[in-house]
């Protein structure tokens, strides 16, 4: 394994969930719908309805015995050979290299535990970290698609979101953003590029 930050990953149980509870909120509008908003009533229904796919698996970041971030591998197919990453962090952990630690962790399991051959991703715009960690891991850019992304009511609204515009559609109901989808192959994270 090639991550250089020491961490404890383990399989998403809903004991890790109720940390998420205690994490610190994003202020920034932009990542707001980033906000764990379950409470202590809602947090096991949440825990089933992330856990529930047969072809999703879930794990914890742990970091001094406290769940400190959550990643994971969803619609893996044997078949395809593809799945899709994902990963949250608690705000009051990031640039301290865990993101990146766990994004080797998670891409090692998936292609030499699972042996998938290609892994996806989707990310918001204006997720420039983001969109930086995945191209300095070999993620490379394959095209642009409308995806509904949850925000605050009349967060669109936020001057934040003015460079970004033309990259949402509004309806009545939602907000659609036009988000990068991203893929690296088996090969390519082998060969380090």
């Amino acid at each position: 394994m090639r991550d250089k930050k020491a961490m404890d990953v383990a399989p998403l149980k809903e004991e890790h969930v109720r940390d998420f509870l205690n994490w610190t909120d994003y202020d920034d509008p932009l990542f707001s719908m980033y906000n764990f908003l379950e409470d202590e009533d809602t947090v096991g229904d949440w825990y089933r309805w992330k856990t529930k796919g047969h072809l999703d698996q879930y794990f914890a970041i742990v970091e001094a015995g406290r769940a400190v971030g959550y990643m994971g591998l969803k619609n893996i197919s044997l078949i395809t050979r593809t799945a899709e990453v994902g990963i949250i962090l608690d705000r009051a952990v990031i640039d301290r290299g865990l993101g990146r630690a766990a994004m080797h962790w998670l891409l090692d399991y998936g292609f030499y535990t699972l042996g998938v051959e290609r892994i996806l991703l989707e990310v918001l715009p204006w997720n420039g970290r983001a969109i930086h960690l995945y191209e300095s891991l070999g993620f490379e850019r394959i095209g642009r698609i409308y995806r509904r992304v949850d925000l605050p009511q009349g967060a669109v609204y936020d001057p934040a979101f003015a460079p970004y515009r033309k990259q949402m559609r509004l309806t009545r109901r939602f907000c659609a953003v036009s988000v990068h989808q991203m893929e690296i192959t088996k090969g390519r994270w082998r060969r380090g590029i």
